[in-house]
């Protein structure tokens, strides 16, 4: 037995022997072709907000047989972004940071794929700017005006392919007055679209945090018509949706995912008209079913008209009123511009508020001086030297409720209708818009309306701006 194991040993050692000896080593192979990446960097900076574009330059003999993958990391966010074709192309909405990418070119014809490492590094560009919203056709559109005047336009459809809601409102800036550094907690894009009504985004990237109705503690699918809203020192908003007044929730800490929610409107039997003289201590809105000027506290507590009546200039509990514009300068001075529904004259309004006891102070009613001018799509404004600026279609006028002097700023136009009109944050100018166009307008002592900044060059006509700094 052992011999024949040997035997057979032998065998094969014979065997492999005589086949290394036949094979030469000549074989018929070639390497496949790599594809040459050159003009890719290893670090691209990008500012939030802006477009980002890396185009490789690929050396390859059939550059048809070849694609392309892209893919960027987002470890905070658990997931990766991917992108298709030879060039990546994208509106770069990421938090600031440094995300590590990679390029994969791919050899249809082997399958192979050859990857290349480089980085990112967000930077946030929408520190400082001015946030714009404009009516593009009844679209909604955000755009960001940097410190070098660059414009950013349209950003959220950019990013996210999708329209925001029709019929711009408001930008809504939530920031929290009472914690150190002021922290900002997002902007609400406010709609009159009343299945979508808006959108919430944060402040350094304007990257979509939720939609309108994802703000409610109870889901609904009825219609939202949000009329009027407002934030307040502590970072959430409040304000008229359905003639009904609601507050967002700041019990809880400012960080807390249902910060700000709405639950159930102020508890009352009231319809609110979509205007509110706000502050910290009260509430004032105007009834148009009770014709009343109606009084809640700063808690959202409901009193209705159960206030006092100082003073005979006019009856706040008994008034048949269009409103048109509420705002105050202090607890002696609330104004109400309004078209009295019973002569259709337009009337001025000035009053005052006391918290204890509970007291209205008629101070004066009188017919507004500048009646005539004032149309379906007229902006308000009122100073705290309590100057009102208003706008009459292609022209904003300066009123002075004290002699009732009536003057046209000297700006021109150029024939398009104001859209847009607020005060700056300085108290000293206005902020106008025309369609395509935005103003700064100078309105300190002695001067009426001559051009600080005008910026150009975005699409459709604005309907808010914030300023942030």
């Amino acid at each position: 037995m052992k011999k024949i194991i040997i035997a057979i040993a032998a065998m094969i050692t014979i065997i492999l022997g005589t086949s290394c000896s036949n094979d030469l080593g000549n074989y018929n192979y070639a390497a496949p072709e790599i594809p040459v990446v050159s003009n890719l960097d290893t670090l691209y900076n990008i500012s939030i907000g802006n477009k980002l574009t890396i185009t490789p330059k690929v050396t390859f003999s059939s550059s048809e047989d070849l694609s392309y993958e892209w893919k960027i990391s987002v470890p905070s966010e658990m997931r990766e972004i991917d992108f298709q074709g030879p060039t990546l192309d994208m509106y770069f909405t990421l938090d600031a940071g440094r995300y590590d990418a990679r390029l994969a070119v791919v050899d249809n014809r082997t399958g192979m794929k050859y990857f290349h490492y480089f980085a990112i590094n967000g930077q946030a560009s929408f520190s400082q700017g001015i946030v714009l919203l404009t009516s593009n056709q009844g679209k909604a559109e955000i755009s960001f005006i940097q410190k070098d005047s660059t414009i950013l336009p349209n950003i959220y459809e950019h990013t996210y392919g999708e329209a925001l809601p029709q019929g711009p409102l408001q930008i809504v800036p939530l920031q929290d007055m009472y914690m150190g550094g002021t922290p900002y907690l997002g902007y609400w894009i406010v709609c009159s679209d009343k299945k979508n009504p808006g959108v919430e985004l944060d402040v350094n990237s304007l990257r979509r945090i939720k939609y309108f109705r994802d703000n409610f503690f109870n889901t609904t699918d009825e219609d939202l018509n949000v009329q009027y809203l407002y934030p307040t020192p502590v970072g959430v908003m409040t304000g008229i949706i359905n003639n009904k007044l609601y507050i967002g929730a700041s019990s809880t800490y400012y960080i807390s995912p249902i910060y700000g929610y709405f639950g159930i409107p102020v508890l009352g039997d009231y319809t609110l008209a979509p205007y509110l003289i706000h502050c910290d201590s009260y509430i004032i809105g105007y009834d148009p079913v009770q014709k009343a000027l109606i009084y809640f506290d700063g808690g959202g507590s409901y009193y209705g008209s159960d206030y006092t009546t100082n003073g005979t200039a006019f009856d706040p509990k008994n008034l048949n009123l269009d409103v048109l514009f509420m705002s105050m300068v202090n607890s002696d001075s609330h104004y109400v511009i309004a078209k009295d529904k019973s002569d259709q004259q337009i009337y001025e309004f000035k009053f005052g508020v006391e918290t204890s006891p509970r007291t209205f102070s008629p101070l004066s009613k009188k017919v507004f001086t500048g009646s005539s001018l004032v149309a379906d799509n007229t902006q308000w404004v009122l100073t705290s030297t309590e100057i009102f600026y208003f706008s009459s279609n292609d022209k904003v006028y300066r009123y002075n409720p004290l002699n009732e002097e009536i003057r046209p700023l000297d700006i021109d136009f150029g024939g398009k209708k104001v859209t847009c009109l607020k005060l700056g944050s300085d108290g000293k100018s206005l902020i106008a818009g025309t369609d395509g166009n935005l103003y700064f307008l100078d309105i300190s002592t002695g001067k009426y309306g001559n051009i600080l900044t005008h910026y150009s060059g975005f699409t459709g006509s604005p309907v808010d701006a914030y300023i942030k700094k």
